[in-house]
């Protein structure tokens, strides 16, 4: 989770999986693969580098904003409820929907909306894969299902 921590992995041969902004993400990518070129040389087979993303799409982009933005909200108090009985929030996430949509942490909309943001964040951040939270907070399994269904159907098909 932060640059300065990526030696270890990288000599081991570990694929990464990074949470946070793009820009951030992208500070750790490239201290990894320094570290990785060190140990293993540049014609080594590249590793997986991911980044994670809370995904929720849906048929128009007013159900999926009404959707994650009500099911962030309970994710997040959820996720939180430890950290506050012991005094400390997890930091990694935002704690608002709107933090979290500005930062980039929930990606949500139409397959298109969704295919172009996740397409820009993996350049930005030099991941070669996005893992998804398609289940959180309330959102109701068929709402899950569907999401998932144009995800597979629409978006991951231009990463293919």
């Amino acid at each position: 989770t932060r640059p300065e921590s990526v030696a270890w992995p990288a000599k081991n041969k570990v694929n990464p999986v990074m949470n946070g902004p793009s820009p951030y993400v992208r500070t750790i990518v490239d201290r990894y693969m320094t570290e990785w070129n060190a140990a293993h040389g540049s014609n080594a087979t590249p590793p997986k580098l991911g980044t994670t993303r809370h995904i929720h799409v849906a048929d128009s982009a007013a159900t999926a904003e009404e959707t994650a933005r009500r099911a962030y909200a309970i994710w997040f108090d959820s996720n939180a409820e430890l950290y506050r009985r012991y005094g400390t929030l997890p930091l990694h996430f935002p704690s608002t929907y709107d933090e979290a949509f500005k930062r980039e942490m929930i990606v949500v909309g139409t397959p298109d909306t969704v295919r172009d943001n996740l397409k820009r964040i993996t350049q930005e951040s030099g991941t070669n894969y996005v893992l998804g939270r398609f289940a959180f907070g309330d959102i109701p399994p068929e709402r899950v299902l569907r999401s998932i269904e144009l995800f597979s159907k629409e978006v991951m098909t231009a990463f293919a």
